[in-house]
């Protein structure tokens, strides 16, 4: 049984909100992700980019002390284990600041003084990020978070890349790709560098993705789990010139179609829209892939005209009301300078909002491990003669449910497994 990064109340994370491993000096509340899950689906023949969707415990937070170029410092101190988890890098974001919603790519994370923490992003953030702000950093998801340490996905193995379903981890910077499968008899490898052995730990660098290529005509599908990245009402990710592969997976509202257009990726005069054009060329190209649905949009841009503009199919059509999913992909294809892209609009629901510090008393903090396809089993430290209540529901505004008959606590570790598919949230709460 494999653990993947849909946890609240990691031993990390418990530590830190008592100034453990990560010893922030800030009193600062930080609002935790909802635990989140989605059926991803990958066509018979296709190839599809995706990205991880839902993303990993936050295990790191706090108020920003000093910013300059790509470096972040922050007050703190960290054990080595955690300095280690983090050295190649993480996902950064800012939860509450100038720029909330901001995500990069972090490269490294250094104890540069006794109090300081040293962030070192993809990025120069002077600007956006300020002296104060609160960001948030967590540890990427890994192959084997994605697709399971065991293949729990089902995805297509093989001897060689040429029989087996692939995994294309797109560089943006270096505009290039890694390519890995599921070997029949040593796991995930990387093509070409099969003597290297397993690879399951490699990373899917959020903000970014990768292509997926199936082999075989039938589809596969098998659920994600993990937290929802908040806050929802915004997200900003780094494009560079040249071909960008973006997480564009937001918590939607109970709207009956999301569309396109409801991203708002254009805005005059905004330095974080796509770039628009009379024609394709010259404007930011985008193909968007739901990964709920396994669809591929013909590829779409924004088309400036002397009446405002709109979007708009290269192939001809109106593109705005394209439907899409709230766990989704976007291949862009960048004309201009690198910059950032912001998504936002009516189609996003509002962040929830549960703090760590100040968490709802009947709100439960729990492990979501893999327990077999689509199989998840959620762990937690029980009061005794208490009775808890294992609950999903199906949007971000919508009613939880109950899954299966309370249970009464022995005053030690519990365990439950449960079927997860679909979309939804997964909570626990004490009655």
């Amino acid at each position: 049984m494999m653990r993947v990064p849909a946890r609240i109340g990691s031993t990390l994370l418990l530590a830190l909100i008592a100034g453990g491993p990560w010893a922030s000096t800030s009193n600062a509340q930080l609002v935790t992700d909802p635990v989140g899950f989605f059926t991803v689906k990958f066509p018979g023949d296709s190839q599809l980019a995706f990205s991880p969707g839902l993303v990993n415990a936050v295990e790191l937070f706090g108020p920003v002390a000093g910013v300059s170029g790509n470096r972040i410092s922050f007050s703190g101190t960290a054990e080595e284990s955690a300095l280690e988890r983090f050295s190649g890098g993480g996902h950064f974001s800012v939860y509450n600041g100038t720029t909330p919603g901001l995500n990069l790519d972090a490269t490294g994370v250094t104890q540069s003084s006794p109090e300081l923490i040293e962030i070192t992003l993809s990025r120069a953030v002077d600007g956006l990020v300020s002296v104060g702000d609160l960001i948030t950093l967590r540890s990427h998801t890994t192959l084997a978070q994605f697709f399971g340490e065991d293949n729990e996905a089902g995805i297509g193995g093989g001897t060689n890349a040429e029989l087996a379903d692939t995994i294309a981890i797109w560089d943006v910077e270096r505009q290039a790709s890694r390519i890995f499968y599921w070997h029949s008899s040593d796991g995930f490898v990387e093509a070409g560098k099969e003597q290297e052995g397993d690879k399951s730990a490699v990373p899917i660098r959020f903000p970014s993705g990768a292509m997926f290529t199936r082999r075989a005509s039938t589809e596969i599908s098998f659920t994600r789990a993990g937290h929802v990245l908040v806050p929802s009402e915004q997200q900003l990710f780094p494009v560079k010139q040249g071909t960008n592969l973006i997480a564009c997976s937001l918590w939607t509202s109970d709207l009956v179609t999301f569309q396109f257009s409801d991203y708002r990726l254009y805005e005059s005069g905004s330095p974080f829209s796509v770039r628009a054009g009379g024609a394709a060329t010259g404007a930011d190209v985008m193909i968007h892939t739901g990964m709920e649905t396994g669809l591929v949009s013909e590829p779409i841009y924004y088309q400036s005209d002397a009446g405002g503009g709109h979007w708009q199919f290269v192939g001809g059509g109106d593109a705005g009301g394209h439907p899409v999913s709230g766990f989704a992909a976007l291949q862009l294809f960048r004309s201009g300078a690198d910059g950032f892209i912001k998504f936002s609009g009516t189609g996003i629901a509002p962040s929830p909002k549960a703090s760590i510090g100040g968490a709802r008393q009947d709100e439960i903090r729990f492990d979501l491990a893999i327990a077999g396809r689509d199989q998840f089993a959620l762990s937690w430290l029980s009061r005794a003669s208490a009775t808890y209540q294992i609950q999903t529901r199906r949007s971000a505004t919508g009613r939880w449910t109950d899954v299966g008959a309370p249970l009464v606590g022995s005053g030690e570790g519990m365990s439950k497994t449960i079927a997860l598919a679909g979309s939804g949230e997964v909570r626990i709460i004490g009655l």
